[in-house]
């Protein structure tokens, strides 16, 4: 019975039919299939359906009304319990009576006698909202079935008041009164709407509300060829809230290779991202290598500090010149559990040990970029275990989060020792001075009875190169809020940067399928060690060198570098050193490898216009706070910006995320969506104020 079941998929399907054929039933399997790929996928975890599929089978007929209310009966559906999810899916031939009442036609049913020998289908609909279960999806799958709305009017007024106002019972169908939907219309919407998901919709959540599955359904019915419009038909008000019926194909279940404490519980992947991106140097988020192994000196005092210091830490620079690979680097390798990840291994054990901070050492770590004070502060009480809490009645908000981090950082100190804070990319704050007087400055000054202060932190902020070019007077604010404590302060863009850039690049190029890295010898190759020796020496040689003319281009800009340093390693022949084409592109920076990029992504398998894969990159750069969505917003943009129409824009934002120019973007979470934005702020701007350098090749010296 169903009740024993807590989440369970009912695909009640008649197609004993007169006419039917082979071709109609295979339809039919293929749209059981297609319900169970999405309800019942065992990826889903504890949100997976059990299924039930209800169609004729041997001693067990589905021709008349009575065949049909016994297997209802058996089925259960009106003994469902409140605990029970129910997932029920009718498909069969509709018809409306003369009274334009829609009935579930019965192989043995007769048009003119509708009334007793067809199944009323608000009555099986019925039997399911009228059950004790309290979350309920009904998907009718039939000609007419629009005809339903009005029905369900008036069987809301007979159900009792607590269930008419749930907003978890809801009832779909895959056409108006008067369409006549084929049964493989319905399968192909399925199909594009998990495509949808697993692409472009971006929701992170498990579970998907009434609202954006009818989104859904509605958006994938109007892509090309167009389907007809699924139609919710109770309730009419939809809830936003995450519905236990709706499962998202798109959810990836995530498994960490940091601590929480060290990625900020409100978007744990992409936060996670963003470290693993700067401590590693890595190109994408698929890239499994660890490039980032300069830095030796800035690396050391971070952890010296982060083992003995006290107070203020800052980490400053120009833009694009490592800040955040400093930090990152050191919020990493604090964490035991990367510490412990077999695929980090080598470079733990391979980093100097006295670049290594103690394990533990950092309690939490946040980005400070487009959030205020609140919203850090927010961050910084999720990390810290201590999720924050609405203010009292009459309480500022701001002095309600202060309490609340004091509290949080008081229980870690009586465990022994300071709370160990990082706030990366400071100056990208939303109003980055209050963020500094409301929270960061009243942490610093934070002490016990004893007058010990409880609170060290590490921060990184932008500033311009050379002496007393504060940006935003952020540092010599951060010191005035550290007093009396000494303010402990370096310098990504300071001597040796062009040598550690240079390793850097080194690193990058020594990768499979790079036209410089090491061979790997076969232990049975022996007749060829000789020539593999010497293949290695010359690719080492090659590699010394690429990246020497790099290094002495972009320096002091670790971004220029990874960007120059990717376009080598995938290129099909090592690069001539010479070149001055390829030299006046270093010359540019950003803008001249963006531009470069551009031009080989788009004549590359798929042809595409180089303006509108610019137009796709330009929106993300317009973008307010964390990103762009896909959905149908980044095709707006995008068209808004090219100021005509993408040829294909799915097409071309799938081009963007899945290739080099990949590289040029980082995603984030908001709204419990993913977005994507410029992988930093010297790469917004390029997009934003030159895209007339983009698209047109440089004179060459």
């Amino acid at each position: 019975m169903v009740q024993q079941v807590q989440r369970w998929l009912v695909n009640l399907v008649v197609r004993d039919y007169a006419d039917v054929t082979p071709a109609f039933l295979a339809k039919l399997a293929e749209q059981d299939q297609a319900l169970q790929r999405w309800w019942c996928n065992p990826r889903l975890g504890e949100h997976a359906f059990t299924p039930h599929p209800v169609t004729a089978r041997p001693g067990r007929p589905l021709r008349s009304r009575r065949h049909l209310e016994n297997l209802v009966h058996e089925t259960g559906l009106r003994e469902l319990t409140g605990s029970d999810c129910l997932v029920l899916v009718l498909t069969g031939h509709g018809r409306l009576s003369q009274g334009q009442r829609h009935y579930l036609e019965l192989p043995d049913s007769h048009p003119q006698r509708l009334w007793a020998t067809g199944y009323p289908t608000s009555e099986l609909i019925g039997a399911a909202l009228g059950s004790d279960a309290e979350h309920v999806v009904v998907i009718v799958n039939a000609c007419h079935a629009g005809q339903l709305r009005g029905e369900l009017d008036a069987l809301a007024r007979d159900l009792p008041y607590e269930r008419q106002r749930l907003d978890s019972l809801a009832v779909f169908v895959t056409g108006r009164f008067d369409e006549k939907p084929r049964v493989v219309d319905f399968t192909e919407l399925l199909h594009r709407v998990d495509q949808r998901l697993r692409e472009r919709s971006g929701i992170t959540r498990p579970l998907l509300s009434v609202e954006e599955f009818r989104r859904e359904l509605v958006q994938a019915a109007r892509a090309d060829p167009p389907l007809y419009d699924p139609i919710l038909v109770w309730p009419v008000n939809p809830s936003d809230q995450p519905h236990p019926c709706l499962p998202n194909p798109g959810f990836t279940t995530l498994t960490h290779a940091i601590g929480p404490a060290l990625a900020q519980a409100a978007t744990p992947e992409p936060e996670l991202d963003y470290w693993l991106d700067r401590a590693t140097g890595r190109v994408s988020g698929t890239d499994p290598g660890w490039y980032f192994t300069g830095r030796v000196e800035l690396s050391i005092r971070v952890a010296q500090f982060l083992r003995e210091g006290d107070g203020l830490f800052v980490v400053t620079g120009a833009a694009g010149t490592g800040k955040s690979a400093v930090i990152a680097r050191a919020v990493t390798l604090s964490d035991p559990n990367l510490r412990a990840n077999p695929r980090y291994r080598d470079a733990v054990s391979a980093a100097p040990p006295a670049t290594l901070p103690p394990p533990g050492s950092i309690d939490a770590a946040v980005l400070a970029r487009q959030k205020d004070a609140r919203t850090i502060a927010g961050d910084l009480l999720d990390a810290l275990g201590h999720p924050a809490q609405p203010p009292a009645p009459g309480e500022d908000p701001g002095q309600a989060l202060r309490h609340q981090l004091a509290t949080a950082v008081t229980a870690i100190t009586a465990r022994g020792g300071r709370a160990t804070l990082v706030v990366d990319g400071l100056d990208e704050a939303i109003q980055p001075v209050t963020v500094v007087v409301d929270q960061l400055g009243p942490l610093l000054r934070l002490t016990d009875a004893a007058g010990r202060r409880l609170v060290r932190l590490l921060v990184g902020v932008r500033s311009s190169p050379g002496p007393g070019q504060d940006q935003h007077g952020l540092l010599d604010l951060l010191a005035r809020s550290a007093h009396p404590i000494d303010v402990h302060t370096i310098r990504t863009d300071g001597p040796g940067t062009r040598d550690d850039i240079a390793g850097y690049v080194e690193a990058l190029l020594d990768t499979p399928g790079s036209p410089y890295a090491t061979s790997i010898t076969s232990p049975h190759a022996q007749l060829r060690d000789a020539d593999n020796d010497a293949a290695d020496n010359d690719a080492a040689v090659a590699r010394h060198d690429a990246a020497s003319v790099v290094a002495d281009a972009v320096a002091p800009s670790f971004l220029d570098a990874r960007l120059a340093g990717q376009r080598l390693r995938e290129a099909a022949h090592r690069q001539d050193l010479q070149d001055p084409a390829w030299r006046a592109t270093l010359a540019e920076g950003i803008v001249g490898l963006l531009r470069a990029d551009l031009t080989d992504v788009a004549a590359a398998d798929m042809p595409t216009d180089p303006a509108e894969l610019l137009a796709v990159l330009r929106a993300a750069a317009f973008a307010r706070g964390a990103g762009v969505p896909w959905a149908e917003v980044w095709p707006a943009i995008a068209e808004a910006v090219l100021d005509r129409p993408l040829t294909n824009p799915d097409t071309t934002i799938k081009q963007v995320l899945s290739g080099r120019l990949a590289g040029y973007l980082t995603r984030d979470v908001e709204h419990d969506r993913v977005v994507h934005r410029p992988a930093h702020d010297l790469l917004a701007v390029a997009l934003r104020q030159h895209p007339d350098r983009l698209l047109h090749q440089a004179p060459h010296p």
